[in-house]
């Protein structure tokens, strides 16, 4: 049975599925930001450590230290918007891998970016998104799964798309 919560929210998934589906990525460009502040961080550790502002809690297994980083949370449509991430083992040493990243409405999956699985190099991934028109409004998690040979790290970070 489909709580009225859940009839309320359909409309919303919808358009945040079709929106995000077509979320296009920038193909693993490396374009540097530079910035008098530094951008706002998620960061998760073994530890079980919470994340940073609106973020949700990361889920960790195995021996390693990840950061996302990006722009802010607040992306333009039709702009790009940049984030990044970084893994290290316990001792600091980048670790190779990959990352798989999607979106999700209200904890639910509704799309993810094309292709959705990067490589993950030297401890490095930075990559760009451009969110499509019909993304405006909607509150929306982009999670990022880090995989490399000591474990897996999701880190999240919310952001709200705007006109």
């Amino acid at each position: 049975m489909i709580s009225a919560s859940m009839k309320r929210l359909a409309p919303a998934l919808a358009i945040a599925a079709c929106a995000l589906v077509a979320a296009a990525c920038g193909g693993g460009s490396h374009t540097t930001q530079t910035s008098s502040t530094p951008p706002p961080t998620a960061t998760a550790a073994t530890s079980g450590g919470a994340s940073a502002g609106s973020v949700p809690a990361a889920i960790t297994t195995g021996s390693i230290h990840a950061t996302l980083r990006a722009e802010n949370h607040r992306p333009v449509i039709k702009k790009n918007w940049s984030y990044t991430v970084t893994a290290s083992d316990s001792s600091g040493r980048p670790l190779s891998g990959t990352v798989f990243s999607q979106f999700l409405v209200a904890g639910q999956v509704v799309g993810h970016e094309t292709p959705p699985t990067h490589h993950l190099k030297d401890g490095h991934l930075h990559d760009v998104i451009v969110f499509p028109p019909q993304s405006a409004g909607v509150p929306v998690t982009f999670e990022t799964v880090i995989h490399t040979h000591l474990g897996s790290v999701t880190l999240g970070w919310a952001v709200k798309v705007v006109k």
